[in-house]
């Protein structure tokens, strides 16, 4: 009786044992789960809010730049989403700057038919002027490889800024014109955005240059 109670003990042991390895084993797995169960909601419930904006970030439509950060690591599980939402990530990662990674999130988006009527949209500074110079940058690259009539492609507008912009892509005078701004005798606010700008873009240059080979969309 003793020896039996001992060969149970024994078992349960091992049992114990196993369930204690299982766990440790593939603890991470299921916690990396949970994490993109909880981003991928917050990503749906933030586009959501976006589109019932008519594709604006005025009124809390942004993610913020913590979940940003973890949707971020989860990136690859995003290349297969449908247009709308990759476009909705690429412009958030533009909003979060040299931490949103936006390079790596332009070359998700390389068959996106809609992609360059988002930036587009943004180079009327309405959401930013680090936002309309990153957007005029990308478009740049883009207008130097497919010299194309920027007028045939964007809707006529009368928005100063984004006419203002238009004609920079057009002369391929963007870096430029952010450059000079940079410099000194520029507001100081400006001359660090700009700064900031023109870092991003030394950071994400191979990866602008890799978007505009690899477009597909039609210009």
């Amino acid at each position: 009786m003793k020896d039996d109670i001992e060969i149970v003990s024994a078992l349960i042991a091992i049992v114990i044992a196993l369930f204690s390895f299982v766990q440790f084993v593939f603890k991470p797995y299921f916690r990396r789960k949970n994490e993109f169960v909880r981003i991928n909601l917050i990503v749906n419930d933030n586009f959501k809010l976006w589109k019932e904006l008519n594709n604006n970030f005025r009124g809390g439509a942004i993610i913020k730049n913590d979940d940003f950060n973890i949707v971020n690591k989860y990136r690859k599980k995003y290349t297969t989403k449908s247009d709308d939402i990759k476009a909705f990530l690429l412009l958030n990662a533009i909003q979060n700057g040299v931490s949103g990674l936006w390079g790596k999130w332009l070359n998700i988006n390389t068959t996106n038919d809609e992609i360059l009527q988002y930036l587009f949209s943004l180079l009327d500074e309405s959401a930013g002027v680090r936002l309309a110079w990153r957007s005029a940058l990308i478009l740049e690259k883009l207008y130097e490889k497919h010299p194309i009539s920027l007028s045939n492609l964007f809707p006529k507008t009368d928005n100063k800024k984004t006419n203002d912009a238009l004609n920079l892509i057009s002369q391929k005078s963007v870096i430029n014109h952010i450059t000079k701004i940079s410099q000194k005798g520029s507001p100081l606010d400006l001359n660090q955005k700009a700064n900031m700008v023109l870092n991003e873009y030394r950071i994400f240059e191979k990866d602008i240059e890799k978007f505009v080979q690899n477009q597909q969309v039609v210009l």
